[in-house]
This record gives C-alpha cells, sequence and structure tokens, in this order.
C-alpha cells in the first residue's frame, strides 16, 4: 500500500495513493473550482495544524469522530468534507476520501468505505508493506 505525504511535521497526514495520483490531494489543490477554494484551503490550514499540534487537546476541535469503534473521522470547512482514520508510528491521519456536501447528515457509504481502508491499512502495516511517499524537495531536484 502507497501513501501520499500530504504534510510532515510533528506527526504525518498522508492520503492514498492509486495508480500513481493522490485523489485527495488533487481535490484539495483544484485550480479549476473556485467557489470551494476557500473552503478547500481552510481544510489544509487544519491538516497543518494536525500535524504540527496531534489530536488530543486543541487541534480535536477541528477533528470530528463519526464512528469511534471504527476510528472514522471528518475535517470539514463549509461543503468540503475530508473523512479520515489514524495511522501508526508517526502517522497520525489518513485522508481516504473528500466530499463536496450539501447535507448535514455525516455520508454512510463513506465512513464504511472509510473503515474498511482502516482495515487495509493495519493488514499493510502489520506485514510491512506500507510505502510513503513524499515530493522532492525543491532544493534536491535542482541538485540533480
Amino acid at each position: 500500500m502507497e501513501l501520499k505525504v500530504l504534510h510532515k511535521d510533528k506527526y504525518i497526514i498522508a492520503a492514498p495513493m492509486n495508480r500513481g495520483k493522490c485523489n485527495v490531494e488533487q481535490e484539495l489543490t483544484d485550480d479549476v473550482d473556485l467557489s470551494t477554494f476557500s473552503q478547500r484551503l481552510n481544510v489544509l490550514e487544519k491538516l497543518i495544524r494536525i500535524s504540527s499540534l496531534g489530536i488530543d487537546g486543541d487541534s480535536n476541535i477541528w477533528l470530528k469522530c463519526l464512528d469511534s469503534k471504527k476510528g472514522v473521522y471528518e475535517i470539514k470547512s463549509g461543503k468540503i468534507r475530508v473523512f479520515c482514520v489514524r495511522g501508526n508510528d508517526g502517522v497520525l491521519l489518513i485522508c481516504t476520501a473528500l466530499l463536496r456536501k450539501t447535507t448535514k447528515k455525516a455520508d454512510t457509504q463513506e465512513i464504511a468505505k472509510a473503515a474498511e481502508f482502516k482495515k487495509k491499512y493495519d493488514e499493510a502495516y502489520k506485514s510491512n508493506t506500507l510505502k510513503l511517499i513524499e515530493d522532492k524537495d525543491e532544493n534536491d531536484q535542482q541538485k540533480n
């Protein structure tokens, strides 16, 4: 299983890779949809704060637990919802999906998908087949 590192500070925020692409990253950084730009920026800011502070204490105000048994969380800003699960060994959150919602009710299908992803993640972690993918630093790219 491959995870793309979205932000790394005290803790790592990551998202699954699928065929070499990270859908969550693409959705968060989509330049085309200007109608949700500030909301996506707000979610990114929350992820950065969580990466720095963790999810205990003050930062848990940005993270809503949707299912404590399955370990599924949500970060929201306006119509934007990011579903997350907790990781292991410094990987604090894995963002499994980003949705644009129009209702207040939690999406049970996305909660189920996130819970299923958590099972696969745990299996990959236990079998040591988990790979974190980080973008090369611009300074490293200039050296090559």
